[in-house]
This record gives structure tokens, C-alpha cells and sequence, in this order.
């Protein structure tokens, strides 16, 4: 082996001592610009890329940040209406239908309203946005929307489903007198309206989608 380098060595040494002077000293600015861009690649350009790539990740998360902050507005929003609808039946629920057309009125997410007593029972019929009622279920007590809302006394969101219009998702809150839960509200909401506000948001590089905790595709700009 090492008498094969010497050997190819000596025959590249031959060759360089019959080569022209401004040849080898070509070739040599050549090795000198070759060997230049490396170094320059190494210690400034792939900083550089690095660094746009930080940049540009952060600017994702805050575009992502800023999505978040919305849905969340959005669905206080939601709850703050749904329990106004509960204290205003509290106080008259005579008004019941009359009440429940200012939420479709004022909220064309809003695709229902159900009402349901402490033990239960709904106590008028299920209200639709398109102004027809149903009296299925007669009874929530085992609805997980029920459960939370009444028994826990909290605010509730289902997971995701899908409609013919689009995704949905289902929410209630208790509705409360003296202290104690007297009631729970439920709507389904229209998925649709909400991701047009998100979708507003500008992103510079990438896209802004929306999965849910099962991994599921909600929204995206490419409605198809």
C-alpha cells in the first residue's frame, strides 16, 4: 500500500514540475476561493440559516398563541351568553322563546338550545336555529354534558363531531339560583364561524390547522 501512494504521488509530482507557472498559481486562487467558501459556509452562512429558522419557528408559535387566544375568547364569550340565556329564564321564563331567538339573532354559531332541570327533565322543547323544536330527549340525566354542568357545577365542551355543515362541538353550563345549580343549558356551535376568525390570522411561513386531542383534522384553510 505505501508503495502504491509513493508511487501515484511521484507521478503527480511530474506532472506539477511540466505544468505552466500561471497554471499552478491558478490553481492554487482556485483552492484558496474553494477552501474561503467553506470556511465562510461554516461560520456565517449556516448560522445564518439557523438563526431565520429560530426566527421563524417563534413566529409560528406566536401566529399558534395567537389562534389559542381567540378560541378561548370565543368560548367565554359562548358560556358568558349561554348563562345570561339561564338568568334571564330564571327571572321569566315565559320569555323562554323570545329569549332564545335574540341568542340565534345575535349568535349564528349557535345551532340549538336545550334546558334542563336539576333532576333532569328538559323543561321546554329543544330549540333549533332553523325555528323548528324537538321534544327528544325528555330527559339528560345521563348525558355527560348534564353530568358535568349539574352534578360538578362545571362548564362543559365536548370533543368534536361533525355535521353536514361542519365541525361542532357541544357545550353547557349550570344554571344557578340561591347559590345552588337549579338547571343546565346546552348548545351545539358551529365550528365553521369560529375558524374563519382564526384563519384571519397571518402566518409568514406555514399555515395555521386545527387538530383536536384525538389527532383528528378540525379546520384548514383548504376547506376540501
Amino acid at each position: 500500500m505505501a508503495n502504491i501512494i509513493t508511487s501515484a504521488w511521484g507521478f503527480v509530482r511530474n506532472r506539477i514540475r511540466f505544468l505552466h507557472p500561471l497554471i499552478v498559481q491558478n490553481l492554487a486562487v482556485l483552492i484558496f476561493i474553494i477552501a474561503l467558501l467553506v470556511l465562510a459556509n461554516y461560520y456565517w452562512f449556516f448560522p445564518l440559516l439557523e438563526r431565520a429558522e429560530e426566527q421563524n419557528v417563534l413566529l409560528q408559535r406566536s401566529a399558534a398563541l395567537r389562534a389559542q387566544e381567540l378560541l378561548l375568547l370565543f368560548l367565554d364569550l359562548t358560556f358568558e351568553d349561554l348563562a345570561d340565556f339561564g338568568n334571564r329564564l330564571n327571572d321569566n321564563q315565559a320569555d323562554y322563546q323570545e329569549t332564545a331567538n335574540r341568542i340565534f339573532e345575535s349568535r349564528r354559531d349557535v345551532l340549538n338550545l336545550l334546558v334542563a332541570d336539576a333532576s333532569g327533565q328538559v323543561l321546554f322543547p329543544t330549540l333549533k336555529r332553523d325555528g323548528t323544536t324537538s321534544l327528544f330527549p325528555a330527559s339528560v340525566t345521563e348525558a355527560i354534558f348534564f353530568k358535568e354542568a349539574a352534578l360538578s357545577g362545571k362548564k362543559y365542551i365536548s370533543p368534536v363531531f361533525f355535521t353536514p355543515q361542519g365541525p361542532a362541538l357541544q357545550i353547557s353550563v349550570p344554571i344557578s339560583k340561591g347559590g345552588k345549580v337549579a338547571g343546565v343549558i346546552a348548545s351545539d356551535i358551529d365550528f365553521t364561524l369560529l375558524w374563519g376568525i382564526v384563519s384571519r390570522i397571518s402566518v409568514q411561513s406555514g399555515k395555521i390547522y386545527l387538530v383536536d386531542e384525538r389527532g383528528t383534522l378540525i379546520a384548514h384553510p383548504d376547506t376540501a
